[in-house]
């Protein structure tokens, strides 16, 4: 069953390249049958399962494994050429490993000539006009796909995105180009939103996955440090349906709180410090110390 889609953010369900080229990549191909043994999965190519990484695993493929086994493979899977008799994987993984549970030898494919940055391309466009992605299958494998354009990965990747959205740096890469080509979308929903996929934690990614919360309420979580007060705002969000906006709301109020019992004890503590000068002995050492790792801490703020 396809995952329901988070809102607000453009995905490949209608990836541009996928849906206008489609006749000529696959005009490139040459169909054919192939023995199983001659095709080799490549990992990273496949944008289904980039999050869940038990999409493959034989239980999950039952239904599947049982078409298979009645009618044979229907829609040819899409493989390069590695020379030598060899094939990599481009896209149809699922297929491919229910041929293996039904015991078939041979399937049809269809053989494209591609590096990896074409393999990867190639497999978005594939899953993409098949079956809507699941918006974090299709982010990591977009990310996936900017590191092979690239060459870059994590920060130094996010870092010039960034500076080529904001005109600091020259897109050598054409990454602009790519994204409104393959999903339709740029590079501000990319750096902007798409990129807080990795500072969501286990538990706010599970529950996109599964539907339980927008992708859109998870990256409003990110403005607070991981920890319990974001751990319980997690839990309120999924328990009362909240918006983005209410857990942005809830999130300023918080700070707004917090910013004001600080005001308060600074004021306090303003009062209190003329009465350092009465400590003797063990107490003024204590309050000595204190008010040296004081004294760091702001030198170092």
């Amino acid at each position: 069953m396809t995952k329901k889609r988070s809102s607000g953010f453009p995905s490949a369900a209608g990836l541009t390249l996928g849906l206008d080229a489609l006749a000529d990549v696959m005009g490139t191909a040459q169909a054919q049958r192939l023995p199983l043994q001659q095709i080799a999965i490549q990992p990273g190519h496949n944008p289904r399962g980039q999050y869940d990484q038990q999409a493959f695993q034989p239980e999950r493929l039952a239904g599947l494994t049982e078409s298979v086994s009645k009618e044979g493979i229907l829609q040819p899977i899409w493989v390069r050429s590695l020379g030598a008799q060899r094939y990599g994987l481009i896209a149809g993984e699922r297929r491919y490993r229910a041929a293996q549970l039904a015991g078939l030898t041979e399937i049809p494919v269809l053989v494209f000539e591609a590096d990896e940055e074409r393999a990867s391309l190639l497999a978005l466009i594939e899953n993409g006009q098949r079956e809507e992605l699941h918006l974090l299958d299709e982010t990591f494998a977009g990310f996936k796909a900017l590191e092979a354009r690239t060459g870059l990965a994590g920060n130094d990747l996010i870092n010039y995105l960034n500076q080529v959205r904001k005109g600091r740096a020259e897109d050598v890469h054409q990454v602009e180009q790519f994204l409104k080509e393959v999903f339709g979308t740029g590079l501000s929903v990319w750096v902007q939103f798409r990129a807080k996929v990795f500072a969501l934690t286990p538990q706010e990614l599970e529950a996109v996955w599964k539907g339980e919360m927008e992708f859109s309420v998870a990256v409003a979580l990110t403005r607070l440090p991981e920890g319990e007060i974001r751990s319980a705002l997690l839990e309120q969000a999924l328990q009362e349906k909240l918006t983005a906006t209410a857990v942005k709301e809830l999130i300023e109020g918080e700070q707004t709180t917090s910013r004001s019992t600080f005001q308060e004890q600074i004021s306090k503590m303003k009062k209190t410090l003329p009465k350092l000068s009465r400590l003797e002995g063990q107490r003024a050492k204590e309050a000595e110390k204190l008010l040296r790792q004081l004294e760091a801490l702001l030198e170092g703020s």
